[in-house]
Parts: C-alpha cells; structure tokens; sequence
C-alpha cells in the first residue's frame, strides 16, 4: 500500500549578523597595576528556524521543529579582573502533539524539547575583600531536556479548568572555569547550578463565567507551585549560594469580577482579588 506522510512545512527561516565591537578602559579596575586594557571582538553568527507538522484527522496533530539561535559576545567593564566572553550559541529541538477529546470539551497539548548550548553564558557574583563584583563567563557545553503538559476541560457551561505541568533536567557537560588569581582553568560541571531553572514546575485553575442581562460575572481561582532555584552557579565563587536560595514558590491567586456592566455610553466593571492567599514565604532573588 502507500503511506501517506501529509507533512506540512509550517515555518522555515535563517538569519545572519556580524558583530563588531571596540572597548577600551585605561584605569587599573583589571587587576593589572598599569596599561590600558582594549576589546575588539568580532562575531560572526547564524541562526534558523524549521517546523514540520502532521495531522492526524481533524482532532489531533504533530509537529517537529529544530531552531538555532545566539546571543551575542562581549565583556564585563564593572568587573575588577578582565572578563570577556564569547558568543552564546543554542540549538533546540521540539516534538509536540496537540489533540481535542470529548467533542471539544477536552484539550491536551504535550511537548518534548531538548536545548544544546555553546558557550553558554552566565553571570557570576564574587564575593572578595574588596567587596561584590559581578561578572559574565562563558560555562561552556550545556543540555536542558524536559517536558510540558497542558490541560484545558470545559467542565460545565461556564466552568473551566486548566492544568500544566513542566519538568526540566538541566546539565553542564563542561564548565571551564579560570581561577582569576592563579589563571588556572579547570572543569567544574559537576559542581555547578543553573541560573533560575526549577526542575518542576504546576499550575491548576478554574475559571467561572456567567452572563446576565445587564453584564457578566466572573471568578477566576490559580494555584502556583514551582521547585527550588539557584541563583549563582558555583557554590565555591557565591559563598552564600545555599542560604540566599529560593526554597521554591507557592501562590494562591483569586479574583472575582462583575463587568460589561452598562453605563451611559460604555461600560464599568469592579473586581475584588487576592495574592498569595496562603502567606507563603517566596523568595524573588538573591545575591
């Protein structure tokens, strides 16, 4: 027999930058006690975007796509030893799969992703006697792997809720890091943390809406949940790395509104709403 594949190239694009740039910086914040110190890097990058996809009948449908994108090099002029770093490259790659059950009341979408970086880049504070500077340092390879679940079920007329999920495995394949007073390079990826990443992360809601002769009423009911996050990535560099942690986040939000109420030639609404309804301690950054 014939199979037929009926994939459609659903987007397709590249794009190309040179870079040039010219710093220099004649005081001794370096650590070098006279000269003046000067940066020309000259970047030359590329990136691209490819997607494909499958339907499966008119309920369900696939997609793959691969997509390359950079974040230009540069250096670090606050910093109190050199500090320049290369071009970040990223090269991600998604498989997804979109599908509607239950005549429609049921939507799932489910994707699988994976991220290779070179040269990743990633801000470092160090912490000395003379005080904290803070600094941008090329980490190397790296891969992120995970997944993402989104849930949506039209429960009842009106009624709402939704779900998503998302679990994320980060990992350093190198790390060089240059010792800044020896100038030693060595690997550190199995000691070093990425920067804001929780390995999971939930959010469920509900969603209730009424119309009415002369307006609408609406509640709207969402339960955050999200693992803890390193902000430094070398505990050894950021000594207070564990203790300025986030623990992970918890927030319930609620809101309840009545809208689309008529006055004169337009309309008024008043709604009543509430943040972290449980107090929960959450952390938002730290050094």
């Amino acid at each position: 027999g014939v199979i037929e594949l009926l994939l459609h190239l659903t987007a397709l694009g590249a794009r190309a930058e040179r870079r040039d740039a010219d710093y220099s910086d004649a005081n001794t914040s370096f650590g070098v006690p006279s000269g003046e110190q000067s940066f020309s890097p000259r970047d030359s990058m590329w990136g691209g975007h490819a997607s494909l996809s499958r339907d499966f009948g008119e309920a369900a449908s696939a997609y793959l796509s691969v997509a390359r994108g950079y974040k230009a090099g540069g250096f670090s002029p606050r910093s109190d030893v050199r500090a320049d770093f290369k071009p970040e490259k990223a090269t991600a790659y998604e498989l997804g799969l979109k599908a509607e059950w239950l005549d429609q009341r049921l939507r799932t979408n489910l994707s699988l992703f994976q991220t290779d970086y070179e040269d990743l880049q990633v801000p470092v504070f160090r912490a000395g006697s003379q005080g904290l500077s803070s600094i941008v340092q090329n980490a190397g390879e790296a891969t992120i792997k995970g997944l993402e679940l989104e849930v949506v079920l039209a429960l009842a007329e009106g009624l709402t809720l939704d779900a998503a999920y998302g679990y994320m495995d980060p990992k350093y394949d190198v790390y060089l890091f240059r010792d800044p007073v020896t100038n030693v390079v060595r690997n550190v990826a199995d000691q070093a943390r990425f920067l804001n990443v929780p390995k999971n992360s939930l959010h469920v809601g509900a969603e209730y809406n009424l119309h009415f002769s002369v307006g609408q009423f609406s509640a709207r009911l969402d339960w955050f949940d999200r693992g803890e996050r390193y902000f430094a990535p070398l505990d050894f560099v950021s000594t207070f790395n564990e203790q300025v942690k986030d623990p992970g986040t918890e927030n319930l939000r609620a809101r309840i509104a009545l809208s689309e109420m008529p006055l004169g030639s337009g309309s008024w609404e008043i709604a009543l709403w509430g943040d972290n309804l449980t107090d929960h301690d959450n952390v938002g950054y730290g050094i």
